[in-house]
């Protein structure tokens, strides 16, 4: 008598096992086929060619689950084991140090009241953000505009960058009779003490002028280019004046933190026209430079300029700063005589900055646009000479 049994080793159903040991077809193995599963009425008999078993550890799609299981356990592992060789290694964040706002700069106290066009400048964020990208800050600089002779002075006397906290420069470009030369004031705030001071007033070829401050300092005349004059005002602060020593009175008497004794009007470009993130920026006050008997005398001795002035007559402020937001980001404002010369520079502006990122906003004074920057593919300089040529 045959019956129609489960083998119990592959779970194949068995057609016609005869009683007592049977074999199965299917995995071969021989079992009791009085004592085995009856299988149900509906159930496929499976032939040795054909027959899949339903088991899991028979299964071809579990076994190939497996084999993925088992490949990404092994890859965390080495992972795990050797992270260097599997993974890539993040970009490591550099907290970028806290930039002082324009009005903050401790140089501003030692420019005197008249003053009408300040820069400035605060490296360490530059540093910084340099050495997190792997780029050359020193290059960075040139190439946004930075005379490479100043740097290259400031290296050979012993001032390297990360030991510079800020530099402040300060111009009083007057229209009074008989005052057509500007004076030029500029604070050096250092981190450190030099290591060499010698080194520093050799390099500048500095030597000791017949005249001393109030408090008894030495003045030191140096060739920057032009005649200035350099004197120490602590260990940590070196004032430069252009031509005249009374440039030097405000040591003994710094005016209050804050540039409260600076024009208005250049404080106003100062904070609302100049991110206080920016490390590097420029501001004037807001007048009339083509009047100016200074600058009346500039263009005489310079054709070029001259053509470049000629269509100004309505300029009357720029403000310009760079800040790490977290990457760097240029603003640029400036200021004309009224609304209508205004809406022709923002026509200007939105038509040579283009591309992603670039933001316009103004008022009927302001022509403004913020930007990424990249010193060598945003064309600043040449776009800001092309805008002096230009006939609005």
């Amino acid at each position: 008598m045959s019956v129609r049994v489960v083998c119990p080793f592959c779970n194949a159903v068995v057609e016609g096992a005869s009683e007592g040991r049977t074999a199965c077809p299917r995995c071969s193995e021989s079992f009791d086929a009085a004592t085995a599963e009856p299988a149900a009425e509906d159930a496929v008999t499976a032939s040795p060619a054909t027959t899949t078993a339903p088991g899991f550890l028979y299964s071809r799609t579990a076994v190939f689950l497996s084999l993925g299981l088992a490949a990404a356990i092994l890859g965390v592992g080495l992972s795990i084991i050797r992270p260097w060789e599997s993974r890539t290694p993040p970009r490591q964040e550099v907290k970028l140090p806290v930039v002082v706002s324009p009005l903050g700069l401790s140089g501003l106290t030692y420019l005197p009241a008249r003053t009408n066009v300040v820069a400035a400048i605060q490296p360490m964020p530059l540093l910084a953000y340099a050495a997190q990208n792997k780029i050359d800050p020193r290059r960075f600089l040139i190439e946004s505009g930075v005379p490479e002779a100043v740097l290259s002075k400031l290296s050979q006397a012993g001032v390297p960058l990360d030991q510079i906290d800020h530099v402040v420069v300060g111009a009083a470009v007057g229209s009074e009779a008989g005052k057509s030369l500007p004076t030029l004031t500029a604070c050096l705030k250092l981190t450190r003490p030099l290591a060499d001071e010698t080194k520093f007033l050799t390099q500048l070829k500095a030597e000791k002028s017949s005249q001393e401050s109030k408090g008894g300092r030495t003045v030191y005349a140096v060739q920057l280019g032009l005649p200035l004059y350099l004197t120490r005002v602590d260990d940590l602060t070196y004032l430069l004046a252009f031509s005249d020593t009374k440039d030097f009175a405000l040591i003994d008497k710094p005016m209050p933190a804050g540039g409260g004794h600076l024009p208005a009007q250049l404080r106003e470009a100062m904070t609302s026209k100049i991110s206080p993130a920016s490390f590097a920026w420029l501001a004037t006050d807001s007048e009339p430079w083509t009047e100016k008997d200074a600058v009346k005398l500039l263009l005489t001795v310079n054709a070029a300029l001259k053509n470049r002035f000629a269509n100004l007559t309505s300029f009357r402020a720029i403000a310009v700063g760079l800040s790490m937001e977290p990457d760097p980001q240029l603003r640029l404002g400036i200021r004309t005589a009224d609304p209508a010369a205004t809406a022709a520079t923002q026509t200007f502006l939105k038509d040579k900055f283009t591309g992603d990122g670039v933001a316009f906003n103004g008022d009927p004074e302001w022509a403004v646009v913020q930007m990424p920057f990249d010193p060598k593919t945003t064309p600043l300089k040449a776009i800001l000479s092309e805008w002096m040529n230009a006939k609005p």
